[in-house]
């Protein structure tokens, strides 16, 4: 593009009832070259001003702004060219005047801005102007590279690059984004004499610029939220100025006294409010300025108007990061007025500053805790294992003489302890399971905002009692006021908006009940789990395990023997055949006679007779036949003896 347009890689401009959703902007060159002042220059979309919210936006496309060196002459070889330029990865120009209830939420760029000449790129949103309304939840992994310095003109931001001309009474809010690209200047990481850039970067929101006003009662009167944001690890920010991890600098415009002046009398009045955010960039190098959070701002009212809470930053070895010795804020300037002149301790509070460095003791600051910190990783166990060198020195003092000595975990450590009722956690079929958990926040005068407790039973065969579930105050009263939501196994309750430290004896209690229904978990485990969060705290979780025994079988006792019954028995007389018996070559006796008549009377074949006669002629008959043996032995032994 080459006259005097927007130019967008979707929409060249997007007007006020226009609607754009699930747009991707693909691997291809958005170039403008206008020398128009007021187009816009976006992966996605050039101009947008319309009242509809967007959403789901994604730019992978290079995106250049690009004007001739044919209006300042800064004296800066190849560095002559044209301010009020700007280009942004997913819109150039946000320009809404018709409303401030529309989101821009869940984009994402991927693609390089690069200002050529002109010096406003954003990773989301180039410049944005007139009405209020909300970013959320964006990202940015695109780099930033400008090549343009002039006096205090030009700025570079992760999210936005700048906002400018702000509606009176308007809200304008950042809230949930991150940014995981690098700003660069004309040489990109060269801070060399020849090296120029914008003149504020940051990783969120890189300048603020107003009307200016010849009175401060006169200054435009809006707030500025920057909630839950993240300048990622391994970001690399550099600047002619300022470079910040969240926001830069709050300016006006036509700036030509270099004692801030005309910014003192025309911003004095805007509110700016940073919360529970991060930065964790490897460089922060301004050529005079740099903040872990904060960059800076002009006069003691302007400073009354700033809230920086619940935030923290790390710099863990960078050399060229807080050159003056300020890890949060960069007050070590020149300018009127300094984050001691946040009066109210409810604005400057929970600021964290993680040196790894070690060895200096940095220079008074707002807000900060001083104390070790242990670098690492959590086990299996929820204990922090060192890494690397281990424990570190928080080297950061406290606005009073006094230090705050607590060892650091967690910014808003939030503890869960979950139990069942049985302290041998085994239970039977049919049995009702009683859960207890208890729900503290364990930094001392923080608050835990927006509690959300979520507790799902992760076995089958059981079933929660809907109607069970209360929630608890710290003297065991319930909180009528919670909103619980009960979905077949699982619960969420929505606690309270605060949650206070130890001091405040506060705490959460849950209560619910389990019901053992079906025989299929008999022998097993019944495991569950309860996930806590919080706005401004990390997720924590505990489970809890019980058994389900199986049923005992009955003990054995003595048998009970019955008396059996007495039958008559059924005797069949046998059938005895008739024996043959060889007759002996003996002479008869008396005793053979006998035997013979004995034979005689024997039962024949198919008689039948009593079993005991049948016994006794089985017995005489062997008689007979010993006797008959006897005789003849007698009888050989008598004529023996005659012989002789």
């Amino acid at each position: 593009m080459t006259d005097y347009g927007s130019i967008g890689g979707i929409a060249a401009f997007n007007s006020t009832e226009g609607a754009l959703d699930s747009c991707v902007s693909g691997n291809w060159f958005v170039l403008n070259r206008s020398e128009a002042i007021g187009v816009g220059t976006g992966g996605v979309i050039g101009m947008n001003e319309s009242e509809k919210s967007l959403t789901h936006l994604i730019n992978g496309a290079f995106v250049g702004r690009q004007v001739s060196a044919n209006r300042y002459h800064t004296g800066k070889p190849g560095e002559e060219g044209q301010t009020n330029r700007f280009a942004g990865g997913i819109i150039g120009n946000q320009n809404t005047s018709t409303g401030n209830t529309w989101t821009i939420e869940d984009c994402i760029n991927f693609g390089t801005v690069y200002c050529y000449r002109s010096h406003y790129s954003g990773g989301i949103i180039g410049q944005w102007t007139s009405s209020g309304g909300t970013i959320r939840d964006c990202r940015n992994y695109g780099n930033l590279q400008t090549s343009l310095q002039y006096s205090w003109s030009g700025a570079s931001g992760g999210i936005v690059a700048q906002l400018y001309y702000a509606y009176e009474g308007n809200e304008y809010n950042i809230i949930g984004c991150e940014n995981h690209g690098n700003l660069y200047m004309r040489k990109g990481a060269s801070m060399s004499s020849d090296s120029y850039g914008a003149n504020d970067s940051a990783g969120i929101l890189g300048n603020v610029t107003t009307y200016k006003v010849d009175t401060e009662e006169k200054g435009q009167e809006y707030t500025i939220r920057i909630l839950d944001c993240v300048n990622g690890p391994d970001v690399e920010i550099y600047s002619s100025s300022m470079a910040s991890g969240i926001f830069g600098f709050l300016s006006c415009d036509n700036v030509v006294n270099q004692n801030g002046s005309e910014v003192k009398i025309s911003t004095a009045k805007v509110k700016i409010q940073v919360e529970r955010c991060r930065n964790f960039a490897k460089v922060l190098k301004g050529r005079q300025f740099a903040g872990g959070i904060f960059g800076a701002r002009y006069t003691n009212r302007g400073w009354s108007n700033t809230i920086v809470n619940d935030c923290y930053s790390v710099d863990l070895d960078n050399q060229y990061y807080s050159p003056v010795g300020n890890p949060i804020y960069s007050n070590g300037n020149n300018h009127d007025g300094s984050p001691a002149d946040i009066t109210d301790p409810d604005n400057y509070k929970n600021n964290f500053f993680i040196n790894a460095r070690g060895s200096k003791i940095l220079s008074a600051d707002y807000g900060f805790y001083y104390d070790t910190f242990m670098l690492g990783k959590s086990d299996a166990q929820g204990n922090v294992v060192s890494q690397g060198e281990g424990q570190k020195k928080v080297k950061v003092s406290r606005r009073t003489s006094g230090f705050w000595n607590q060892y650091i975990q967690n910014i808003h450590a939030v503890a869960v302890e979950k139990n069942a009722d049985k302290s041998g956690k085994t239970y039977k079929l049919g049995d009702i399971i009683t859960y207890t958990l208890d729900v503290t926040q364990q930094i001392e005068k923080a608050i835990a905002k927006n509690v959300v407790i979520t507790d799902t039973i992760l076995t089958e065969g059981v079933k929660l009692q809907k109607n069970s579930v209360i929630l608890l105050n710290e003297n065991g009263e319930k909180i009528p006021d919670a909103k619980i939501t009960v979905q077949g196994n699982s619960y969420t309750i929505h606690a309270g908006e605060f949650l206070e430290g130890p001091e405040s004896g506060q705490k959460y209690t849950v209560e619910y009940q389990v019901a053992i229904t079906d025989e299929s978990v008999i022998g097993k485990e019944i495991e569950n789990e309860v996930v806590v969060c919080s706005e401004n705290a990390e997720e924590v979780k505990d489970r809890e395990t019980v058994k389900v025994e199986e049923e005992p079988k009955p003990e054995p006792g003595e048998p009970k023997v019955e008396e059996p019954t007495p039958e008559e028995p059924k005797v069949e007389e046998p059938k005895v055949e008739e024996p043959k018996v060889e007759e002996p070559q003996i002479p008869v006796t008396p005793a053979v006679t006998s035997a013979k008549s004995l034979k005689a009377s024997t039962v024949k074949t198919g008689d039948v007779a009593n079993i005991t006669g049948i016994i006794l002629i089985l017995i005489l008959s062997c008689t007979v036949i010993v006797l008959c043996g006897t005789m003849n032995a007698w009888r050989k032994a008598k004529k023996h003896h005659k012989k002789h």
